[in-house]
């Protein structure tokens, strides 16, 4: 649960807390706003969405108090939760109260502009303003924040083995699995198949397999895409899948939603045609990754660039919104069996 807790600077202690009836959900991107009007209303918001609250004591006016740290993801006090578990992309500070139609219109939108100078944004630190330890307060107060301890950290990571639903563990001989994801709640692996044994295998976190989604088209058919350079994602309650098709061109790659509830594929519309996705060659045509904010990507070995795309609400058209240059050659060396993800601030690449 997320709580929004006022300090009383007089008396050094905590005088009202308001505490949200449901948790935050775990695996996924939520944005979260806690908002105070400085006359006793507090709001909580998930993802634009205002939550139930309880508040056992009322809040006051606020007092005053010079601190000389403040922290973001990290108590001001050694308590048993001082630390936040889980992963902080961006944080905004504004001293003014934020309505629910102002939260809904910027939460996915990098503040630029006016925006940047608007006095009433007090601190805005993200990502992109990483620097050797630092994030560069992009607002017009310049409240430079520092990184304590690891910002990212890839050796810390549980293994998790796959079992058959009577937990015999796999073997080279169970499966062909040529995409692989999760919501944080469930592992899906998807089994190419060239027939109607094409599905996604879904497991719990620890491994034991929970749910065969045998996958059909629109039509009820048997959903067989004929090849298997594809890659898995989750991205606003659907799987999407890429499949690369034969060539290395990518004119003939398709782009698949997946309903997880009818276990139905569907094809994604391109805006411009599949040649948006990239103009690939190698192994590496197929990737696909979700980002936090929403968006789909691609990479393009051959300009090195990652293409970018927004969804529509159905999450049935995509259209290429941001390409972003890399300074790295990825043709030198993408050229095999390959994996792409990214937190917002980082593209991850695996290649083997």
């Amino acid at each position: 649960k997320i709580a929004l807790e006022q300090y009383n600077g007089i008396n050094q202690a905590a005088s009202a807390t308001a505490i949200t009836k449901v948790t935050l959900p775990l695996g996924q991107w939520v944005h979260v706003a806690a908002v105070y009007d400085g006359n006793g209303g507090v709001k909580i918001y998930f993802n634009g969405q205002e939550q139930s609250l309880d508040i056992p004591n009322a809040f006051e006016a606020p007092t005053n108090i010079t601190r000389t740290n403040s922290f973001a993801g990290k108590s001001n006090w050694y308590v048993a939760d001082a630390n936040f578990d889980g992963q902080l992309t961006e944080l905004r500070i504004w001293s003014t109260a934020r309505t629910e139609a102002e939260i809904r219109a910027s939460m996915n939108a990098v503040l630029s502009g006016s925006d940047l100078t608007n006095t009433a944004l007090r601190g805005y630190w993200n990502g992109s303003s990483v620097t050797n330890g630092t994030i560069e307060d992009l607002s017009s107060f310049n409240n430079t924040a520092y990184l304590h301890d690891d910002f990212v950290r890839l050796d810390q990571f549980t293994s998790v083995d796959f079992n058959h639903v009577g937990g015999s563990a796999y073997t080279n001989n169970d499966w062909d699995i040529a995409g692989f994801t999760t919501n944080g709640e469930s592992v899906f692996l998807y089994y190419y198949g060239y027939d109607a044994s094409t599905r996604i295998i879904e497991h719990d976190m620890t491994g034991q397999r929970i749910a065969d989604h045998q996958l059909t088209d629109v039509n009820g058919n048997p959903f067989a895409p004929g090849n298997w350079h594809n890659e898995l994602v989750y991205q606003n309650g659907f799987l999407y899948m890429r499949n690369a098709n034969a060539t290395a061109s990518p004119d003939d790659d398709v782009v698949y939603q997946i309903s997880l509830d009818t276990s139905t594929v569907r094809p994604v519309t391109v805006t411009g045609g599949a040649s948006q996705l990239s103009t690939m060659s190698f192994w590496m045509f197929g990737t696909l990754f979700a980002m936090p904010d929403g968006r789909l990507g691609t990479i393009d070995v051959n300009s090195d660039r990652v293409r970018l795309f927004t969804l529509s609400p159905d999450g049935l058209t995509m259209t290429l919104d941001e390409q972003i240059q890399l300074n790295a050659d990825l043709s030198a060396w993408l050229n095999d069996s390959h994996g792409s993800a990214s937190d917002g601030r980082y593209l991850y690449l695996l290649n083997q």
